[in-house]
């Protein structure tokens, strides 16, 4: 007789599942939905037939996977005094982020597959940086859905509607990584020796200075940065985002200069692109 460990069997192939993959082990696993909002968590979805095609794409979707949570991105990003200044969309304190995660109904020692809406990259990215500050406080049994819930009901699956019985949950900080969060001495220091690269993972107009955010203060970007834009990372397929094989990542890192296994920094307007680009890179 073969004794089969399931929490051990049913952890993720990898940072990436597939929604084939999501459904055959959804039961042992935590589905973690990442939106700003509920009311998409319980909306009906709505698909049209693509033209000259057997295609169904989205018009609209809504509701959500069977049994999974909503975790609110709008609460996990916080306001914090830096050096006496006042610093928005920054990670929560240890404290906080654990609250953040308990009130959204996920526990500790069981895998957590994080679900964007999977229609646009502001979404994605979102969601890979809710990955990254998991990453940050020690999380490792965590993974992102391909194709985000948009994937998931273009392949024909379902969502559902039902109410959401919320609980606190018991998941925990495990350790606090200092190094995945870089100060602005180890910036300068970075572009003024160039032993470690800055990534810019902004749009090449913000990098240029053509233009800025309404959030950043003057235009241009770090010395010495090397610019790709995040939104390279994925390709759309019927409606979904999904990410490139790593394969067509390497080279498109290779082809702007950037070494895959070298040390980097990674940075853009408010994190949420640099987080992103952080996942695909590690």
């Amino acid at each position: 007789m073969v004794i089969v460990n399931c929490a051990q069997a049913c952890s993720p192939p990898g940072a990436i599942v597939s929604a084939d993959w999501l459904s055959r082990n959804s039961s042992n696993i935590q589905i973690v939905e990442v939106a700003p909002v509920i009311d998409s968590f319980m909306n009906q979805s709505d698909q049209i037939h693509a033209a000259k095609s057997d295609k169904r794409m989205m018009v609209d979707f809504g509701g959500h996977i069977e049994n999974s949570v909503l975790l609110d991105f709008s609460i996990a990003r916080v306001e914090r005094v830096i050096q006496g200044k006042k610093v928005n969309y920054l990670i929560p304190s240890q404290s906080d982020f654990q609250k953040i995660i308990r009130s959204s109904g996920i526990d500790a020692d069981k895998p957590i597959i994080l679900v964007a809406s999977g229609s646009n990259h502001s979404d994605m990215f979102e969601t890979l940086r809710i990955l990254w500050q998991f990453k940050v406080y020690g999380e490792d049994n965590i993974s992102i859905l391909d194709g985000g819930l948009t994937g998931w009901l273009a392949e024909g699956r379902v969502t559902t509607f039902t109410n959401i019985h919320k609980k606190n949950g018991n998941w925990a900080v495990k350790k606090f990584r200092r190094e995945l969060i870089a100060s602005s001495e180890e910036v300068a220091i970075a572009s003024a020796q160039g032993k470690t690269q800055l990534v810019d993972a902004r749009t090449r107009s913000h990098y240029s200075g053509q233009t800025k955010s309404e959030l950043i203060r003057e235009h241009g970007h770090i010395l010495n940065a090397i610019n790709i834009d995040a939104e390279f990372m994925v390709r759309a397929d019927n409606g979904a985002l999904y990410f490139l094989s790593r394969e067509e990542l390497e080279t498109k890192f290779a082809e702007k200069g950037i070494h895959t296994q070298a040390p980097s920094i990674n940075y853009c307007n408010i994190g949420t692109d640099a987080a992103s680009t952080w996942c695909v890179l590690h």
